[in-house]
């Protein structure tokens, strides 16, 4: 009778979780498409977000919390809405948060490749080009400020999101000697 109940309760806590996982996929999704986000929306994005990566135990639900986790700056900087000035944006932009944000991007796209479902990449190519711009433009914003070895670390993501594109490798190398980072440069040169 004890195993009965144990099996019972356990695929309750099991369905429920499984239903968690899918409302917060669907809520993240609602939320990521709309054009004109509120800073109130963001903040249950970015909760829903990190409940998401708390609770989610199948691959794709994985994958979906690495993605919906890795582009909190794009939403972030869409709650700021057009009237944005370069200065909130390039707050937002951190060099540790563009790498998050690379390294998410290009998990999912390698996830979605090695097992043929194509949910983000779409997504994901349509917005890259905007985003490389972006980020450029943030590697240069913090050029002009004279903090080169962030300048060479986001410049350095931008490659990773486009390994074609050396020439970001190139300038992340003179950034980082321009920051006195003399490792980065010299792996960067490599």
């Amino acid at each position: 009778m004890k195993i009965k109940n144990l099996i019972i309760a356990g695929t309750i806590v099991i369905s429920s979780i499984s239903f968690a996982q899918k409302d917060e996929v669907k809520a993240l999704k609602k939320l990521y498409v709309k054009e004109d986000i509120s800073p109130s929306e963001f903040e249950t994005y970015k909760a829903s977000a990190t409940k998401l990566s708390l609770i989610a135990a199948v691959d794709t639900d994985v994958i979906a919390s690495v993605f919906f986790k890795a582009i909190l700056p794009k939403v972030e900087i869409s709650s700021l809405g057009i009237t944005a000035t370069p200065v909130q944006i390039n707050s937002i932009l951190t060099p540790s948060k563009v790498a998050d944000l690379v390294n998410g991007i290009n998990e999912t796209l390698e996830f979605e490749k090695k097992t043929g479902k194509s949910v983000f990449t779409d997504e994901i190519v349509k917005f890259s080009p905007q985003l490389k711009a972006r980020l450029v433009n943030t590697a240069v914003y913090l050029g002009d400020q004279k903090k080169y070895k962030e300048s060479s670390e986001v410049l350095y993501s931008v490659y990773k999101l486009d390994t074609k594109d050396a020439e970001k490798l190139y300038y992340a190398a003179n950034y980082a000697i321009n920051g006195e980072d003399f490792n980065a440069a010299l792996k960067y040169y490599q």
